[in-house]
């Protein structure tokens, strides 16, 4: 992953509001309560907003992203929500998705812009 595309990302989050609101993905929300809590990994969750709202419905979770100022946002969110979280920096598109460690994995609107493969 190219320093730009993350730096991009990195101002992308850096400003006042939440970018995509702090509410759940309504998507991701619907098929999750479908769905009994067990472990989850998002991908790509940004500002955490879909990790917030997995934990308040007792899932345990995993959330990732590249951009260490959506991961501090997300941490924010989290604490202030008080809801426990995983939060990992991870570069999705050079690392491997951990297999046959969570019961779901969820992607919204995950964007591999610049990708070097």
């Amino acid at each position: 992953m190219t320093q730009d595309y993350k730096k991009t990302w990195n101002d992308r989050y850096g400003g006042g509001e939440y970018i995509f609101g702090k509410e759940p993905n309504q998507y991701f929300q619907s098929k999750l309560s479908l769905l009994t809590p067990g472990t989850i990994y998002l991908p790509g969750d940004g500002e955490g907003r879909n990790a917030v709202y997995a934990a308040k419905k007792n899932w345990e979770v995993t959330s990732a992203d590249f951009s260490t100022v959506a991961l501090q946002r997300a941490e924010e969110f989290a604490k202030i929500e008080n809801v426990k979280i995983d939060f990992q920096f991870m570069d999705l598109i050079n690392e491997d998705v951990p297999k046959n460690k969570f019961d779901v994995l969820a992607v919204s609107f995950l964007h591999f812009n610049g990708s070097n493969k």
